[in-house]
């Protein structure tokens, strides 16, 4: 069963002479507890497809498949209930709120998506003790290091229980064992079951994944099994 099944996909943006190719007629399936990494050079597409696969973006041809649900026929409201309830979001740059103590930063979410405060409290203890930051609960991101803000995007991607994360970049600003860490966290949560696509440029990172496809110009011109 699929998780991920896009068919022929394209992106382009602008027109005539101005118009660019981001993703070029692209194939790809993700089976349910998949773990895919993508590659590619700087340009190539990467982001590009993620936000289509996140529906932060709509492609321009083909068809792109969430759990066998055509996207495409999805009204905007049942696009944002998709994104908000079974994808979650790693990004590079973590995207902290840095007002809000790393607890308020997790339950976030959960605020946009009515759960009582009591859930909240309970599900965000549940997560700050499995990533570590139990003790850190009430520190600002200013307080904490690159690690630790990573680990509490990691948990604010786990709140509504996504059946799949999606992580651009996660060890990019990172120095090596730290990133090695949110690896380790990330291949724990597929042996749970959830789909995860990664993103990187690291083939280091990329070979704890079970499958690769690299990208270049906007096509695949690898995949196979990660290594």
């Amino acid at each position: 069963m699929c998780m991920i099944e896009v068919r022929n996909l394209s992106k382009t943006y602008g027109r005539g002479e101005a118009c660019v190719h981001a993703v070029k007629n692209i194939s790809l399936k993700v089976k349910k507890g998949g773990f895919l990494a993508v590659m590619g050079a700087s340009g190539s597409g990467k982001t590009t497809l993620m936000n289509i696969l996140g529906c932060l973006d709509t492609q321009t041809k083909g068809e792109y498949y969430f759990d066998n649900t055509d996207v495409r026929k999805l009204s905007p409201e049942s696009k944002v209930h998709l994104r908000n309830k079974r994808i979650g979001f790693i990004f590079q740059s973590f995207y902290l709120l840095p007002m809000l103590t790393a607890r308020q930063n997790i339950e976030l979410p959960m605020v946009y998506s009515g759960v009582p405060p009591k859930e909240r409290r309970r599900k965000s203890a549940e997560l700050l003790e499995m990533t570590g930051l139990a003790n850190r609960a009430s520190h600002l991101p200013g307080e904490l290091s690159g690690g630790q803000k990573q680990r509490v995007a990691i948990a604010r991607a786990l709140v509504n229980s996504p059946s799949l994360i999606l992580a651009d970049e996660p060890t990019g600003n990172l120095d090596s064992k730290t990133g090695a860490d949110i690896v380790e966290i990330l291949k724990a949560l597929n042996e749970l079951g959830t789909t995860i696509v990664l993103i990187t440029h690291e083939k280091a990172v990329a070979s704890h994944a079970k499958d690769l496809i690299v990208l270049k110009d906007g096509r695949i011109v690898e995949e196979g099994e990660a290594k």
